[in-house]
């Protein structure tokens, strides 16, 4: 869909990156759809399977916020395809109980639906992500 991909460029904008308790409230209130879906990259340590409806990817977006402080996620590379968007992001943060520094990249796919978020799937490389990206919509 030509412009999701403005779209989703805008919602980081809007946060500037930042996941705060502010920027969670603005993607709950303003940017998840009521039935959205969303999956943290296969096998990894916030891998809960798919999280459904508003309310469960909140509480993601807590768990984050509990294990991490000065989280920033800033889109880099985005393109549509099909009727996604694909997006490598890059994650800044510090773990709250060590003080660790922590750094990733990863790509994200997102569909777009009514201008809300409708899903989200992370992926640890581009040609994993564009792979799902090329499948049809469910």
């Amino acid at each position: 869909m030509a412009g999701d991909g403005e779209i989703v460029r805008g919602w980081y904008a809007a946060t500037e990156g930042r996941l705060d308790s502010a920027a969670v409230a603005y993607w709950y209130d303003d940017i998840l759809h009521p039935e959205v879906d969303w999956r943290a990259v296969e096998g990894s340590l916030d891998d809960s399977g798919v999280m459904k409806g508003r309310e469960r990817v909140r509480r993601y977006f807590e768990e984050l916020l509990e294990a991490f402080e000065n989280i920033v996620i800033e889109p880099l590379e985005i393109e549509e395809v099909g009727e996604r968007v694909v997006m490598e992001v890059h994650f800044t943060g510090r773990s709250r109980g060590a003080g660790v520094p922590t750094e990733l990249r990863f790509w994200v796919t997102y569909l777009v639906r009514d201008g809300k978020l409708a899903s989200v799937r992370e992926y640890l490389s581009h040609d994993d992500a564009i792979a799902a990206a090329s499948l049809p919509a469910s």
